[in-house]
């Protein structure tokens, strides 16, 4: 059923994109782009999500929209986070979070950009999570506070739960584990999530 749901996103963005093309309306199939990488995560096809979102991030880069490169760019880290290439994922959301920068200082008032930056707080939490498990503790801790000076109170609550939630995952896997190394290494990611957690509060 999962995999339907999927194939039925999938078939528009297909569909449209040739008329796009032939429109020359390279915003609409920067989003087209989009639409199938999601879908292809959907459908656990990495190597055709990880395709159309470079496609998306390339469309959006030669029209200078920041805001269709910014999801390419998290696109492309949630990939690398599917298939635990963490560095990889810190590389993309590092991308993700210059250009967030790019937007938010084109906005002039400060709950202008707290706002914007609300809607982006799940990028930055998977952010956060990608730093630790690809133990680069002190660049996950840059993110949490570069995310923390600008944000609104509920939008530092809300990366403070999602962190939360992938520091309870962490424990969980650690406990379902025989591997007492990889169990350790799970405990250790998580420990250093609810360090970072701490900076969001």
């Amino acid at each position: 059923l999962e995999r339907g749901l999927w194939d039925e996103g999938l078939r528009p963005a297909e569909e449209l994109l040739p008329r796009f093309r032939e429109l020359e309306q390279r915003a609409a199939q920067s989003l087209c782009y989009l639409v199938q990488g999601n879908a292809r995560r959907g459908r656990s096809e990495p190597d055709l999500a990880r395709q159309a979102f470079v496609e998306a991030a390339n469309i959006a880069n030669a029209i200078a929209n920041p805001f269709l490169e910014i999801q390419a760019s998290w696109g492309q880290m949630r990939v690398a986070i599917d298939v635990e290439h963490f560095a990889e994922g810190v590389l993309k959301a590092d991308d993700a979070i210059r250009l967030i920068g790019v937007v938010t200082g084109r906005l002039a008032e400060s709950a202008e950009r707290a706002t914007y930056l609300e809607s982006e707080v799940d990028g930055f939490a998977e952010a956060v999570y990608a730093a630790s498990r690809a133990n680069q503790q002190e660049h996950g801790a840059e993110i949490v506070r570069g995310f923390v000076a600008a944000a609104s109170r509920t939008a530092r609550v809300t990366l403070n739960d999602q962190l939360k939630a992938f520091e309870a995952a962490l424990n969980q896997r650690a406990k379902e584990i025989d591997d007492k190394v990889i169990a350790d290494q799970f405990k250790e990611q998580a420990r250093h999530l609810g360090e970072l957690r701490k900076l969001a509060r």
